[in-house]
């Protein structure tokens, strides 16, 4: 897609071109093509409640600035010859490339040098929330005929796919499909050391055993080395202390033996440690898309380790919301949301780790208004579970649902966790003392 169709775009939209004025060079890839944009910024500018381009006036203009023999004006004849009515067959892809390298020019300028430039990004969204109004991206929306029973049909088989499965399976029986179907949100909520990341460990090991792909996003302290002895520790069975015993070589010995053994968590069961704070939520987003894209692969499951981690992207200015709760509500939803279109467009099982207000950290079990930072949260997701102690520094801990869209609330199960392998196991009421 050149040069031309975009400028034949640009000069039929005028509430298109007007929100790209001063970002030409990002949207065009020809300096020829920039200049007729900046030399047209006089013509809309005073002729900015009409609806329509007059050609003439454009052709005027251009052969006033420009050389006969210019660049400009060469791209200007290819432009007029295109035809106006071809253009709703490009509007689309063309609004779509530009919103695409609208957003890949802003996020190189904000992040320049490891500097953030809050203000290029507000800026951005600006730009793309009005460029939004010009586009319907046919991918958010599907239709339910029901009157098509062929057409119901082929949706209810391809939406009654088998979803991922609790490594308890007392979890998993709480929801109407036995399993966490693709395109759902879940979070995991815990006071620090009550065992969050062990938990979801033990989901992704389990989760990777059956020969889906998981990817586990570890934004907390864990260095790469404490992960792969959790995670050993988990798919061995072996003691962490025993494992972290080990010599280089004998290290290498076990780990080669692990991998013949399970080979099939190995080889599924992929994992990435970020540095707090270093990502906002469409950075961490594009990451994932960048990794599975990388691998060529798709992920059935992505846990993101954890959401206090995690820096907002995008200003929350609004009027009369103070600075404490505008954060607390708007920037603490914005993984969230982001993470949930991932979900629904990438048809994956997301998981979001959490920590609960700290007035629930010696709750057994924490309610659903215990969720730290934001009630947005709790619209965004389809499944919020808690892991709470009844007695505080035993290895026994309760799960608590506290939401379940799919599925039961208010179901409560208790479990053993072990600190030595990192193993969680099930067990039953009459044995929780």
């Amino acid at each position: 897609m050149d040069d031309k169709v975009i400028l034949l775009l640009l000069f039929n939209n005028n509430l298109l071109r007007t929100n790209l004025k001063g970002y030409e060079s990002c949207v065009c890839e020809s300096d020829a093509a920039c200049n007729l944009i900046k030399s047209s910024t006089k013509y809309f500018k005073d002729n900015s409640k009409s609806l329509q381009v007059t050609f003439d006036d454009l052709d005027a203009i251009f052969k006033a600035d420009y050389n006969k023999d210019s660049e400009e004006l060469e791209l200007w004849e290819e432009v007029k010859n295109l035809k106006i009515s071809d253009i709703s067959s490009i509007e689309q892809p063309v609004i779509k490339k530009i919103k695409t390298q609208i957003k890949d020019y802003f996020f190189a300028e904000a992040f320049t040098d490891d500097v953030y430039d809050r203000e290029k990004l507000e800026e951005l969204y600006d730009i793309l929330a009005k460029l939004s109004h010009l586009e319907l991206d046919e991918e958010v929306v599907e239709d339910v005929t029901l009157d098509n029973i062929d057409e119901c049909v082929d949706i209810y088989k391809s939406k009654n796919k088998e979803g991922i499965k609790f490594f308890d399976e007392r979890v998993s029986d709480t929801l109407s499909s036995k399993a966490f179907d693709y395109g759902t949100i879940n979070v995991i909520t815990a006071p620090p050391g009550n065992g969050k990341t062990m938990l979801i460990l033990n989901q992704a090991v389990y989760v990777a055993s059956q020969g889906k792909h998981v990817l586990h996003l570890a934004l907390g302290d864990l260095t790469r080395r404490q992960l792969i002895i959790r995670l050993l520790a988990i798919i061995t069975n072996n003691s962490m202390q025993q494992i972290s015993m080990l010599s280089a070589d004998q290290f290498k010995q076990f780990i080669t033996k692990a991998k013949q053994k399970y080979s099939t968590i190995f080889k599924h069961l992929h994992c990435k440690t970020i540095i707090p704070n270093s990502l906002n939520g469409i950075e961490l987003v594009k990451l994932i898309e960048k990794e599975q894209d990388r691998l060529n692969i798709h992920f059935d499951q992505v846990a993101v380790d954890y959401d206090g981690n995690i820096e907002t992207s995008i200003s929350t200015t609004k009027k009369g919301v103070d600075k404490e709760s505008k954060s607390m509500y708007y920037e603490g939803a914005e993984i969230y949301n982001l993470l949930a279109g991932f979900a629904k467009t990438n048809e994956t099982v997301v998981w979001i780790l959490s920590q609960p207000k700290i007035q629930y950290w010696g709750s057994e079990k924490i309610p659903l208004e215990g969720l730290n930072d934001s009630s947005k949260k709790q619209h965004a997701s389809d499944f919020i579970m808690s892991i709470g102690k009844k007695i505080p520094d035993e290895p026994r801990i309760t799960f608590y649902i506290s939401k379940n869209r799919h599925g039961c609330n208010n179901q409560v199960f208790y479990a053993n966790m072990d600190g030595k392998t990192q193993i969680i196991t099930p067990i039953i009421e009459a044995e929780w003392g």
